[in-house]
């Protein structure tokens, strides 16, 4: 039945137009000047450099905070104006199940290996077979011709090193079979998304005050009972980018994670109904495009010194569906 259903929301997707990607930015075109250090920094044209071997043309992704150079070569941000150039992988997702492969294949810490892996298990648990997962691999400098950007880099005088994974077509999904259906419907009035050091949101997905099932109800006339057969599901699908940010700690002779900090872009709300005593099936979308920084995201260098040692992940973006709440 649930595959039924996603062919079903996905060809009413398709034909509405709607893609599932970070938002798109509005330049398409961004020159980029790289620095001694190996980083990149935004630029309006190349007259900024006297050495056009310094001036790096990239191309705008789906996600602001990836901008691409070539095929497989990406400039990655950092923090402030400061990008890394990096080689973007993707992770077979079928076959990379256990952190420690995925660690060994992409030479990742085995916390963030098993970030990933964890991740992975939950979205296929939950049915989700569009999953994907894309790491950044170090990449060629322009300058020095040797492999800089993914290296380490220097902020404020500590030595930093950060990992970032980008997850695509992600599912948030509440679902029910049979009597219950009706009352969770009813439930269901607004998506509310929150989090520390973020603006709660609260979005009317049916119109002001209403629940899905009166927006069903006004279609087909009331549910006067539940039965065992009725079906509900209302998904929501979103991308996230997370930053693991190191630092090195020199009496220690090692990496040390400092903080992890995410960005979340809500792309679209889907709601599919069936109640058999009415006979009738109804199908609601909405297109969200929503984005969300998790407390620490855009300055993840400061978090990262303070707490490195620690290792202090920022509080999720948090997601309400009806009475459910879900950690993005």
């Amino acid at each position: 039945m649930k595959k039924m259903i996603s062919l079903c929301l996905a060809a009413v997707m398709m034909t509405s137009g709607s893609v599932m990607a970070f938002e798109k930015p509005q330049d398409d075109v961004t020159f980029f000047v790289e620095g001694e250090d190996g980083l990149f920094r935004t630029g309006k044209a190349k007259a900024i450099s006297d050495d056009s071997s310094a001036v790096l043309e990239a191309h705008s992704t789906e996600n602001v905070e990836i901008f691409q150079v070539t095929g497989e070569e990406f400039l990655v941000h950092l923090y402030g104006d400061i990008y890394q150039r990096k080689k973007k992988l993707d992770v077979n997702v079928d076959r990379y199940q256990l952190g420690t492969d995925i660690a060994r294949e992409y030479d990742l810490p085995i916390e963030v290996a098993e970030q990933i892996s964890e991740v992975v298990r939950e979205q296929t648990q939950h049915g989700n077979d569009s999953l994907e997962v894309t790491v950044f691999e170090p990449s060629v400098s322009f300058l020095s011709g040797n492999t800089t950007a993914g290296d380490p880099y220097q902020y404020k005088g500590y030595t930093m090193q950060d990992y970032i994974t980008e997850y695509r077509h992600m599912t948030a999904a509440l679902e029910s079979d049979g009597e219950d259906c009706k009352d969770i419907a009813s439930s269901l009035v607004d998506l509310v998304i929150s989090g520390t050091g973020i603006v709660s949101q609260k979005i009317s997905i049916f119109g002001v005050g209403l629940s899905a099932l009166d927006f069903y109800e006004k279609l087909h006339g009331p549910v006067k009972k539940g039965m065992q057969t009725d079906h509900f599901y209302s998904n929501v699908s979103y991308d996230k980018l997370v930053k693991n940010t190191y630092v090195y700690n020199t009496a220690a002779g090692g990496y040390e994670k400092g903080c992890q900090t995410e960005k979340v872009w809500l792309e679209q709300q889907d709601t599919y109904q069936y109640y058999a005593l009415n006979g009738a099936r109804e199908y609601k979308g909405n297109r969200l495009n929503i984005t969300k920084y998790t407390e620490n995201f855009k300055n993840a260098p400061e978090a990262a010194i303070k707490f490195f040692g620690l290792g202090r992940d920022d509080f999720p973006v948090e997601l309400i569906i009806g009475h459910t709440r879900f950690e993005l």
